[in-house]
């Protein structure tokens, strides 16, 4: 098999891989989701587990309960990698199966993993014959063009997520920053919860001025961030709802205080629309 059909399969597999999740995760909101990290219509991940099953496990091709038992490991092995990583680079937990039956640090769950077991079976037996044979009938001058247009865009696109991804990192710890400075100073006996922590901050605004800027502060950080939402963060907003921005306590306290501001909005405009009727 050629480098060329291989990045053909790659690209072939992100875009199924696509459609899936998104009919997936669309059902039961009951509207269209656009999954995944990056804008254009594919998801990375399937494209490399596809084709780590397609190259690893062909000689076991006449086995194929040894061939959903590998699969499903070779791609819980990726997601868990895949979500680590992320987390790591993007101080983001984009899933979580927390809660889900036989969970691994909610990273994979078994029900995902058996469903990518009966996918690696499909790959093998059903699309990849035909999609390989498909691919070998374009002329090799021809799939050379079709793979370096898309090996461009997807380039870009992996630029320009991981460009904005990484400014919301700086801006997310300049937020911390300003949090962890105020609970330096101690100014009361935070060893409660987050949230009691953060209703204690709440009451001691009148009488705490450094309490006060940190609000101030992180909702005029907060509203300026609304006002400068790229096309980018709206898509991965939509794409990932429950994504875990932040990984300490200090985060954790600032999603409170976001929240705080969310829920004022929504009271505040629904105040003025009775007002206006």
């Amino acid at each position: 098999m050629s480098f060329i059909i291989i990045l053909l399969l790659f690209f072939a597999y992100s875009f199924l891989g696509w459609v899936c999740e998104c009919i997936y995760c669309s059902i039961p909101k009951r509207k269209w989701i656009n999954r995944g990290m990056l804008s254009g219509p594919y998801c990375p991940i399937y494209g490399f587990g596809s084709i780590f099953i397609v190259l690893l496990l062909y000689p076991y091709k006449n086995k194929p309960f040894l061939i959903f038992v590998l699969a499903i490991l070779i791609t819980s092995l990726l997601e868990y990698v895949t979500s680590y990583v992320l987390e790591v680079l993007f101080h983001t937990k984009w899933w979580d199966y927390t809660g889900y039956f036989m969970n691994i640090n909610g990273r994979v769950c078994l029900r995902n993993s058996l469903l990518f077991g009966i996918l690696g079976l499909a790959v093998m037996y059903l699309i990849n014959p035909v999609i390989v044979d498909l691919f070998r009938l374009i002329p090799s001058t021809f799939a050379f063009i079709i793979v370096c247009c898309i090996v461009y865009y997807f380039t870009w696109d992996v630029f320009t997520i991981v460009k904005g991804l990484l400014k919301d990192n700086r801006e997310w710890a300049e937020l911390e920053a300003i949090v962890s400075h105020y609970f330096s100073n101690k100014r009361y006996d935070n060893k409660g919860s987050l949230k009691e922590d953060l209703q204690r901050m709440i009451e001691l605004l009148p009488f705490d001025i450094q309490g006060a800027e940190v609000f101030s502060e992180i909702k005029r950080r907060y509203n300026e961030f609304i006002k400068q939402t790229t096309k980018t963060r709206r898509h991965l907003r939509k794409a990932y709802p429950n994504a875990i921005f932040g990984r300490n306590n200090k985060s954790s306290i600032i999603r409170m205080i976001i929240d705080e501001f969310k829920n004022d909005n929504k009271q505040q405009k629904k105040e003025n629309e009775t007002e206006n009727n």
